[in-house]
């Protein structure tokens, strides 16, 4: 199981497509291919969907996006702030399944999902409705101070309604496991049980006004994991700023880099396994003249991190890191 700490994640690489339709091989457009951990692959046939990125034009103020699967299918539109870093979706943006059907409704404001949102099965049934960030007033229409996402109204695949105006039960399938629980306010409250990881663990844990006050995980040997937070992200030891500083001092800039005058910035993934040790480490965003190659070596040399963890239980995490360069 992974969860995604995205701190910036961007990759620039034109490639010929294959089978995508005429459409995404207009002039003034940037094509990737890449797998759902947004790492960037040669050809269409390894990869899980297709990216486009499209210069603004007339009567377009941003660059859009669009991402198809590899059966042309569209999966994903909207329109983002800056083509040249990790996509910032501002405004609204649609999802789509594999078969066409929609998959979610929302918008954004720099990146962020803001106000209401739609969310539907596979076989076109709306299952939710949110609210996301601050919620107005229902009496003053005011917006209140608290930022958090709240369910409006919640569906099963034939359309009958759990939840209603905030309030109801639910039991939610996500994949092979499922969560389980009460709204009230379009939080959760109460006890919630459930399972993760393909059934490896289960969980209780205790909500008070959608809040997590504790809950326990156990695997299928009886041992528990106490946790009072759903998802800790990893840590490098001694913060984020050590790693950077780390890096400041270690990165040599490549003569042919400098001789091009090039700046801008590399993005790095990697995987934080759950013992801390870094693994998988790939470049996502590349300047050319072996910046890529560098920031790969730098990274290399940093010390373990501390582990993310999910409902107790330490995970191996996807991380992007940016590096940002400025020609000497």
């Amino acid at each position: 199981m992974r969860f995604l700490v995205n701190h910036a994640v961007f990759a620039l690489m034109v490639l010929p497509l294959l089978t995508v339709p005429e459409r995404l091989c207009a002039q003034q457009e940037t094509v990737t291919y890449r797998k759902n951990n947004e790492a960037i692959v040669a050809n269409l046939d390894s990869a899980d969907y297709v990216r486009v990125i499209r210069a603004p034009r007339l009567g377009f103020e941003l660059p859009q996006l669009e991402e198809y699967y590899p059966n042309e299918q569209l999966k994903r539109k909207g329109n983002i702030l800056d083509a040249e870093s990790y996509p910032k979706f501002h405004g609204a943006v649609v999802e789509y399944y594999e078969n066409g059907r929609k998959k979610s409704e929302a918008f954004y404001d720099e990146g962020l999902r803001v106000g209401q949102a739609k969310y539907y099965y596979r076989n076109g049934q709306l299952k939710k409705e949110m609210w996301h960030g601050k919620r107005p007033n229902d009496q003053t229409n005011e917006f209140t101070d608290v930022v958090t996402d709240t369910l409006v109204n919640y569906y099963d695949s034939l359309g009958t309604a759990l939840v209603v105006n905030g309030a109801g039960y639910v039991r939610e399938e996500i994949g092979k496991d499922f969560e389980e629980g009460e709204y009230r306010g379009g939080v959760r409250v109460g006890k919630w049980i459930g399972s993760f990881q393909k059934q490896r663990y289960t969980f209780s844990e205790q909500y008070e006004n959608g809040v997590v006050v504790y809950g326990v995980s156990t695997d299928r040997q009886g041992n528990t994991f106490p946790y009072s937070s759903i998802q800790t992200p990893p840590q490098y030891n001694g913060g984020i700023a050590k790693l950077m500083a780390l890096i400041g001092r270690k990165y040599r800039y490549p003569k042919a880099a400098i001789r091009g005058g090039i700046h801008g910035k590399v993005v790095l993934g990697f995987v934080v396994e759950n013992d801390g040790s870094v693994n998988e480490i790939r470049v996502i965003h590349d300047l050319g003249y072996g910046t890529g190659e560098e920031g790969v070596r730098v990274l290399n040399k940093a010390s373990k991190w501390k582990p993310g963890y999910k409902r107790g239980v330490p995970v191996r995490v996807a991380y992007s890191l940016p590096i940002r360069l400025i020609s000497p």
